[in-house]
């Protein structure tokens, strides 16, 4: 088998893992990696191989969501024609990838949901009744704000380190706009060119995530720190619901 056609089976083998863990995250968020080895027929030393752990395979999950997303989103042609004809050509070519970021985002989601009623609960426990409302107030403000940052510094961090990949000879400047990009402009290049193109980008891009999640789990400990030390003193008022 030539090499070029290895790692055609090496990239089909990585999409049916993806696609097998997708498929059983969507329906269990708390499946294990061996559940996951499981469901995608391999072993758990070939899975940890190719995804050194959960937050690897998440990361995975939404580089290959995205990149699908992006390529449909190009391949719908949406400046043409009927509004309504292009609407049915980007969802007709995004519905095979919705799994891949339905079950990154379910996992992603549910650790936001318990973290945030944990917040608000303390929050709103705080302080007495009559200041609630202003509490919960200053509680949306700051999850908005904090909401919008987050997606301005992460993504410029993603986008920075994704657009600094190599690329082999005779890749196109739009491929290094966004992983979408790359998909599109590899459909166009000879197979030798293609591959060490895509798998170029889609390392560069899991790379880029990685730095942005190691960056936001600083983040949030130096805050969980800081927090502790400015609060330790502090106790509940006699009478405030939660005491």
């Amino acid at each position: 088998m030539s090499h070029v056609g290895c790692c055609r089976l090496m990239a089909v083998d990585r999409d049916h893992v993806l696609r097998s863990a997708a498929a059983l995250l969507t329906r269990r968020s708390t499946a294990t990696m061996d559940e996951v080895a499981e469901a995608a027929g391999i072993s758990r030393a070939t899975l940890h191989r190719q995804f050194a752990g959960r937050d690897a395979l998440v990361r995975a999950l939404e580089a290959l969501g995205i990149a699908g997303c992006e390529a449909a989103l190009a391949a719908a042609r949406t400046d043409e024609g009927p509004a309504a004809d292009a609407v049915r050509r980007l969802v007709a070519g995004i519905e095979p990838h919705a799994p891949l970021l339905g079950a990154a985002l379910l996992v992603v989601g549910l650790g936001a949901g318990l973290s945030c009623t944990v917040t608000a609960y303390v929050i709103l426990s705080g302080v007495p009744k009559e200041q609630a409302g202003a509490a919960s107030a200053v509680f949306e403000t700051a999850y908005e704000l904090g909401a919008a940052l987050g997606i301005a510094v992460l993504g410029s961090i993603v986008t920075g380190v994704y657009r600094g990949f190599t690329g082999p000879a005779g890749t196109p400047a739009e491929a290094h706009e966004s992983l979408g990009g790359a998909v599109e402009a590899a459909s166009a290049l000879p197979a030798h060119t293609a591959e060490p193109l895509l798998d170029a980008a889609r390392q560069a891009f899991v790379d880029g995530l990685t730095l942005a999640a190691g960056t936001g789990a600083v983040v949030l400990l130096a805050t969980a720190a800081a927090s502790w030390f400015m609060l330790r003193d502090q106790r509940l008022d006699d009478g405030v619901p939660g005491e």
